[in-house]
């Protein structure tokens, strides 16, 4: 996989999705949502930045994947 250009989010909250993606599209960004846990690992590795929502944290740090 190619490294993103695209900041990544994590997590399943409708809400904060529609907030984030709309506040990167005012700034003329994309966001790549990842709500499907088991996707995380590859896009994680080569994502510039990641944010995770309060919603998916515990799940996140259980995995135990690299800063």
């Amino acid at each position: 996989m190619a490294t993103l250009t695209r900041p990544l989010l994590i997590t399943e909250d409708s809400e904060v999705i529609d907030t984030v993606v709309r506040i990167a599209a005012a700034r003329a960004g994309e966001v790549l949502v990842c709500a499907e846990q088991t996707a995380v690992r590859g896009a994680w590795m080569h994502a510039p930045l990641v944010l995770v929502g309060a919603d998916c944290a515990a799940e996140v740090i259980s995995r135990g994947l690299p800063n």
